[in-house]
Order: structure tokens, then sequence, then C-alpha cells
């Protein structure tokens, strides 16, 4: 009987640590993909350079997060499958890239 106790508590201390540890790291790649977006697009339409270019720039912690360039959107799309993505988009009032 404590066997059976003890398993269900220890169940349930893995899956609520579980849940917790997602929100973080959920959280750090929202981060992650909104700065990589937002870097490489000001990169592209502030600095005036190529994306192959812009994307050599980005920081080794960033190395996971995919980047995507849609030229006829002006925006860039930074993701990670399965967990979030962040996009920036350039406008032409002034104020360069905004981050989505």
């Amino acid at each position: 009987m404590i066997l059976k106790w003890a398993s269900i508590a220890i169940f349930w201390v893995l899956l609520v640590g579980g849940a917790i540890g997602y929100r973080s790291i959920d959280r750090q790649v929202v981060v992650g993909a909104g700065f990589a977006a937002k870097e490489v697009c000001s990169c592209i339409y502030v600095g005036e350079r190529s994306f192959e270019s812009c994307t050599g720039d980005l920081p080794p912690f960033l190395e996971r997060i995919d980047v995507d360039w849609d030229p006829d959107e002006r925006s860039v799309r930074g993701f990670i499958r399965g967990f979030s993505e962040r996009r920036a988009q350039f406008t032409d009032d002034g104020s360069g890239c905004t981050l989505y």
C-alpha cells in the first residue's frame, strides 16, 4: 500500500515538474525566436545586407532557431518547430522592423 502511494506521489511530482520545465523552455524559445527574427530583419532592411550574411551573425546560442525570410512580405520568421515562432516585419514609417 505504501509503495502504491509513493508511486502516485512520484508520478505527480514528475508531472508538475515537467509542466513547469516546459513553460520555462517555451518562454525562452519565444524570446530567442523573437530575437533572431528582429535581428535578421533589421540587418536585411536597415543594414541593407544579404540574408546569408545576416544569419551568419547570429550568436551561437541561437543555432537551433530556424530563420525564414519572405522578401515579398518584407518579413523574417524565427521559429523552432513544435514550440513557438515570432515574426518581424519591416515598415516604411521609419520605425524599422516590428516584432509580432
